[in-house]
Order: structure tokens, then sequence, then C-alpha cells
């Protein structure tokens, strides 16, 4: 999440993998593609000249994209690891996709 990393020294790496899933052609509506999105990201971060511990995390998941009027609607899920700290997050949002 926003926020949750604080430093002056960090790294990061994401990777996403998208693919279609159906291509469905409802009336009225137009042509509706249903996309699939496997994801990845691994944080680290510290303070330099500091003793406080680095902090590090990962989270990877899945997002079903279809398009909700005219914007591209997205559901999706993530496993989050932090600092030993294990949940599953479940999020829903509506964003832009290139």
């Amino acid at each position: 999440p926003y926020g949750s990393f604080a430093g002056n020294q960090f790294a990061y790496g994401s990777a996403e993998l998208r693919f279609p899933l159906a291509e469905l052609n409802v009336a009225f509506l137009g042509y509706m593609p249903i996309r699939g999105i496997l994801f990845g990201d691994i944080g680290y971060s510290r303070f330099s000249n500091q003793k406080f511990a680095a902090q590090k995390g990962n989270s990877f998941g899945a997002i079903l994209q279809f398009p909700f009027l005219g914007y591209p609607f997205n559901y999706g899920f993530s496993w989050t690891d932090k600092d030993g700290l294990k949940n599953r997050k479940s999020v829903a949002y509506v964003g832009f996709s290139w």
C-alpha cells in the first residue's frame, strides 16, 4: 500500500503478464474484451546511516479486467508478505489501462 515503506534508500521491482480470456460481442454494448492479469511485486527500503532494520515486502495476485460503461473495470486479489506478516487482501477498483 501507498506509504507502507519508509527510507531514503530503496529498490523495487514489478512484473505483469496480461492475456486475453474472452472476446464478447454484446448487443447494444459492442465489443467487450475480457483480460486476465497476473502480477508480482517486491520492495526493499532503509535509511542510510541509521540502525533501523530494513523493510522488505512482496505481493502477488491476479486481476480480471473487463469494460464497464466504457472504462476498464478491474477486480483483483493479492497476497502480501511484509516483514513476515502474511495476509490476504481483496481489492476492487476502476482504472485506466493501456
